[in-house]
C-alpha cells in the first residue's frame, strides 16, 4: 500500500499519500456516501470493531469509490455517522480508485445512480502491507 503513488484528499481537505500512514495500524474498507444498501452495514460492522479492545490501536480508513463525492460530502457523512477522530475518509480520482481497487481486488461498477461493489475489510500493517482480510469484524484464526 505504501508503494501507491496516488494522492488522496481527506475529509479535512488535506492531500495525502498512503505512505503517510506508515507506522500506523489501519483497518481499511471502501464505501460511497450515497450508498443505501451494503455500505451502512459495513460501517456498522467497523464501528463494532472500533469498540473492540483488539482494535484499540487501529485507525479506520474509509476510501470513497465514487470519485464524484467531494470533501464536503465526506465531512457531512462523517458527522452524520458520528465517526470519531480515529476515522479518516479519503477520496481520489477515478484512476486512483481503480488502482487501489485492483490492488485490493475490489470490484465495482456504476449502475445508474448506484455503484455495485464487492466488500472487503483489510488490516494494513505498520509497514503498509495488507496483512489480513477481515470478515465480519473478526480476525482469521
Amino acid at each position: 500500500m505504501a508503494d501507491l503513488e496516488s494522492v488522496w484528499e481527506t475529509d479535512k481537505g488535506e492531500r495525502i499519500a498512503f505512505r503517510k500512514f506508515q507506522g500506523e495500524k489501519l483497518v481499511l474498507s471502501v464505501f460511497y456516501v450515497s450508498c443505501k444498501t451494503v455500505c451502512p452495514m459495513v460501517i456498522r460492522s467497523l464501528k463494532d470493531m472500533e469498540s473492540d479492545v483488539k482494535f484499540r490501536n487501529e485507525k479506520f480508513l474509509l476510501v470513497d469509490i465514487d470519485s464524484k463525492d467531494g470533501v464536503r460530502e465526506l465531512r457531512d457523512f462523517k458527522k452524520r455517522e458520528g465517526l470519531s477522530d480515529r476515522w479518516i475518509l479519503v477520496r481520489g480520482s477515478e484512476s486512483d480508485v481503480r488502482e487501489l481497487s485492483s490492488l485490493l481486488e475490489i470490484n465495482y461498477r456504476s449502475n445508474g445512480g448506484e455503484i455495485e461493489h464487492s466488500v472487503g475489510k483489510f488490516e494494513i500493517s505498520r509497514s503498509g502491507e495488507i496483512r489480513r482480510i477481515l470478515d465480519s469484524g473478526k480476525l482469521p484464526e
